[in-house]
């Protein structure tokens, strides 16, 4: 049984009698049965649980194993190597007021040998891609700027840097409290999750994001993100969910995903991590607490620079 519920404007209400077409992109397999479900909870408790756990990694740093698959230039594109995933939240979200956090920053490298393979990165100003191999190459785009806008620019980027933040649900879910959005949930017994919906209600509207939470668990085990044309843009599939290597905000017991797969089916790419270390990291914030992940002099590098913003 699926039972809808939501949190935000009245206008959401006007989506549940359109949330049937969503089956077909959202089904989720009936898992194996593990006993008993919980008692079901509210779309505000289920948002507050993910933002409280978000109050609990203001930095992260990760270091495992990465395979990325792209194609560019018409060509496929396999690489495996190490790989260090590194973010950091200034300002933490309180669910229960709203504040949203004020900069949030992300950066994984590919490293082969000591050498730098790739680089994918966010800060609150740039996101970008670069790539060290041949034809070396680094791509760029300006937060909020058109290609980020659009769904059918980008510049050839193999991979939307932009969409790997949202996509490991480590954040808070401040587009619960934005203006013109609304959230909807839907509590589905029969596969035992919860499925998050965030949804603009202006004049394009769509649904943005799609969590599916664990109701056993707690776990976030699906992230999707739409386009206004209502494709899937990305999907990230989250588990082998363990607790941090060491105890998070508060003396709290976080549990974050150790395998990553993040997809791009319209872009034909994948990235998929196999994380060995995930820590707290402090030292990431800087002494004063405003350190930030500056993304590096592609062009003094070596590497030709294409801004997504100037090219469809």
């Amino acid at each position: 049984m699926v039972k809808a519920r939501r949190l935000g404007g009245w206008a959401g209400w006007l989506w549940l009698a359109g949330l049937g077409a969503l089956g077909g992109c959202c089904h989720m397999e009936k898992p194996v049965d593990r006993g008993p479900l919980p008692g079901p909870i509210s779309v505000g408790e289920q948002v507050d649980r993910l933002n409280r756990r978000a109050e609990q990694l203001p930095t992260l740093k990760a270091s495992g194993r990465v395979r990325i698959d792209y194609v560019e230039d018409g060509k496929k594109h396999h690489e495996e190597c190490d790989g260090i995933l590194m973010l950091r939240q200034v300002a933490r979200v309180d669910g229960r007021s709203g504040q949203l956090p004020s900069e949030v920053d992300i950066v994984l490298f590919g490293r082969f040998a000591g050498s730098d393979v790739f680089e994918l990165g966010e800060n609150r100003q740039w996101y970008w891609m670069a790539i060290r191999m041949d034809p070396k190459r680094a791509y760029v785009g300006e937060v909020g700027g058109p290609a980020q806008r659009s769904e059918s620019r980008g510049g050839g980027m193999p991979f939307r840097a932009d969409r790997v933040l949202p996509l490991l649900a480590i954040t808070p879910l401040s587009e619960a409290f934005t203006n013109g959005n609304t959230v909807l949930m839907l509590v589905d017994d029969d596969t035992g999750v919860n499925r998050l919906l965030v949804v603009s209600t202006g004049a394009w509207a769509h649904v943005q994001r799609e969590l599916v939470v664990d109701r056993r668990s707690g776990d976030v085990a699906e992230v999707r993100i739409y386009g206004i044309n209502g494709i899937m843009e990305a999907v990230a599939h989250l588990s082998k969910y363990e607790p941090l290597d060491e105890a998070g905000g508060g003396g709290a017991t976080v549990r974050v995903p150790r395998q990553i797969v993040i997809e791009y089916p319209t872009r034909q790419a994948k990235v998929e991590l196999d994380l060995s270390s995930v820590k707290l990291a402090p030292k990431l914030l800087g002494p004063t607490g405003l350190a930030t992940f500056t993304m590096p002099d592609f062009k003094d590098q070596g590497l030709e620079v294409i801004d997504v913003d100037r090219h469809p």
